[in-house]
């Protein structure tokens, strides 16, 4: 049992919660993993922070000026518009999900 530190019996268990939770935290919030789920969670789709943050400019920069987008409920006949203006108020995570409902 090269896993197995026999001083400790909890280490036969593999899937067990780590004893000391702290050596797997991610306190600098670099994990991709952990962000992509975070995201993912939240309904902006499995990206990175920095991912989630380009693909919300990329998207402001795509809506000129004077240009307005829009999206349509089908079930309720709501039609809702954005300019850019309206876009650049927007957190990038509101910005990302209306970037993802529009390319649906």
């Amino acid at each position: 049992m090269p896993y197995a530190d026999l001083s400790n019996p909890q280490s036969l268990n593999l899937y067990r919660y780590p004893s000391d939770p702290e050596t797997y935290a991610d306190p600098d919030g670099h994990c991709d993993w952990c962000q992509k789920f975070k995201h993912a969670w939240n309904g902006d789709g499995w990206r990175t922070d920095q991912q989630a943050k380009d693909d919300a400019q990329s998207f402001r920069n795509s809506v000129g000026k004077d240009q307005q987008i829009g999206t349509y409920n089908p079930e309720t006949g709501e039609v809702k518009t954005y300019n850019r203006d309206q876009l650049n108020n927007m957190s990038d995570s509101q910005v990302v999900q209306l970037n993802d409902q529009i390319r649906r």
